[in-house]
Parts: C-alpha cells; sequence; structure tokens
C-alpha cells in the first residue's frame, strides 16, 4: 500500500494570504495565482497586487485549478471553463437540495 503525505492549512476566519503565501500553499508559482485573478476565477481584497489578500475559498479554489492544470495539463482557459462548470453543478445541486427539502414538508 502506497503511502501518502497530506499538507494542510488551516485558516481562521480572519486569516487572510498574501500572494506569495497562497502561491507556497498550493505549490505554484505567482503568476498562475495572478492569472486566476485575470481570469476572475479568485477575487483578492486589495486594489494593488501588493496589497492583495485572499481567503480560504480562495484558496480552495486555487487548489482545485492547479489540480486540473498540473494533472490534467489544462490550460488557464480550460482550467476557467472547467471552474466555471464546477460552479454551475454546486449551484444546481444546491437549488435540487432546496427544492427536495420543500417536497418533502408538503
Amino acid at each position: 500500500m502506497d503511502k501518502k503525505t497530506i499538507t494542510a492549512i488551516v485558516l481562521e476566519d480572519e486569516k487572510m494570504l498574501n500572494l506569495e503565501e497562497l502561491a507556497a500553499a498550493i505549490h505554484a508559482e505567482n503568476n498562475f495565482i495572478v492569472a486566476l485573478v485575470e481570469q476572475h476565477l479568485i477575487i483578492p481584497k486589495g486594489k494593488q497586487q501588493s496589497e492583495w489578500r485572499f481567503d480560504s475559498i480562495s484558496l480552495r479554489r486555487c487548489k482545485i485549478a492547479i489540480s486540473f492544470h498540473r494533472d490534467l495539463e489544462v490550460n488557464i482557459a480550460g482550467v476557467s471553463l472547467a471552474m466555471d462548470l464546477l460552479d454551475q453543478i454546486e449551484e444546481l445541486q444546491t437549488k435540487l437540495r432546496r427544492l427536495n427539502k420543500f417536497m418533502d414538508e408538503e
């Protein structure tokens, strides 16, 4: 049986990562994070790149994006499309859960 090491970063609600910390957390170059921001896949707090701060949602989305990019060799445009589709699936699943809950109440 293969053993794997899992590394995790736990963020407190108010803890934000800067660009370098986020890149280090997902083992990527800063320019990969910048590309994700340019594609609006993650939205930093702060106007200038030096002021950017990222929350746990951005960290989660970056981990997904880097997996598509590295594991499946998908370019940034493809990552953007895949992430949009995942967002749509998540939204539809939420609506379906609400509908099922409503139907169960009747």
